[in-house]
């Protein structure tokens, strides 16, 4: 008995229907992802030319752009200066000034400011006016010589107050004088001389 067996071309003419299909469809999965590529490639790079009668849409494509700060830090090298700080102290001195006391002794009148007398003792004759001459040629002022009584054995040689350095200076010419205020009540002179036994001038 024979069984029913399909016609082979019919089963031939649906396998390539189905195979058609799937290469239609993969076409157009490849034409839209192509036209996608396209239409992203021209947005960005490509001026769009408007058609007239046709509507331009224009893509944006906002780019962000994500800035890093970069923080440099500089570390300068710290130079630490010491200056040497010197100090000097200044002790207080002490100065000691001692009073010096300066006594200034008296000087003598000069000769010309003195006036003397000179008296004789003596009997040598002219002895007198001799002496007063010579005293008078050292600058004294001298009164006029005369004789003295009684006779002297040493000579003498008076002063009156406030004469007494003059009549010290005055005894070095008369180194046998014996020297002393005048005895007497007044006189004119400011030293008297009497020439006694003992000179020997």
């Amino acid at each position: 008995m024979s069984g029913r067996h399909a016609a082979p071309g019919r089963g031939r003419l649906i396998s390539e229907t189905i195979r058609l299909v799937i290469y239609v469809v993969l076409i157009f999965i490849v034409l839209v992802g192509g036209a996608v590529l396209i239409s992203n490639w021209l947005s960005n790079d490509v001026d769009t030319i408007p058609v007239a009668g046709t509507s331009t849409t224009t893509t944006s494509v906002a780019t962000t752009t994500t800035t890093r700060a970069t923080t440099t830090t500089t570390t300068q090298p710290t130079t630490t200066t010491t200056q040497a700080t010197t100090t000097t102290t200044t002790q207080p001195t002490t100065t000691t000034t001692q009073a010096t006391t300066t006594t200034t002794e008296p000087q003598p009148r000069p000769p010309e400011e003195v006036t003397v007398l000179v008296l004789n003792s003596t009997r040598r004759n002219g002895l007198a006016a001799r002496i007063t001459r010579e005293l008078a040629a050292l600058g004294y002022q001298m009164l006029e010589q005369d004789n003295y009584r009684p006779r002297l054995s040493t000579t003498a040689l008076w002063y009156v107050p406030g004469f007494e350095l003059e009549a010290e200076v005055l005894a070095a010419e008369f180194p046998d004088a014996e020297v002393g205020p005048f005895p007497g009540d007044d006189t004119a002179a400011d030293i008297v001389i009497v020439l006694g036994a003992s000179f020997s001038g």
